[in-house]
């Protein structure tokens, strides 16, 4: 979370959102899809092309 004051928060060239201000049916569906090949992945026993922290399968 940005503080009021922040330098980014005064420019005009600059779009603040939540981190929800990112989301749309395409990106949902998208998202959807890759967790769904990623539990595939798992499933046949290989790491999923997208596994942020691999450790956890160590």
């Amino acid at each position: 979370v940005l503080p009021v004051d922040h330098p980014l928060a005064g420019m005009a060239n600059v779009v603040l959102t939540p981190h929800i201000g990112g989301a749309t049916y395409d990106t949902e569906a998208n998202h959807t899809s890759l967790i769904a090949e990623g539990l595939v992945e798992l499933a046949a026993g290989r790491r999923p092309a997208n596994l942020v922290n691999p450790e956890v399968l160590d």
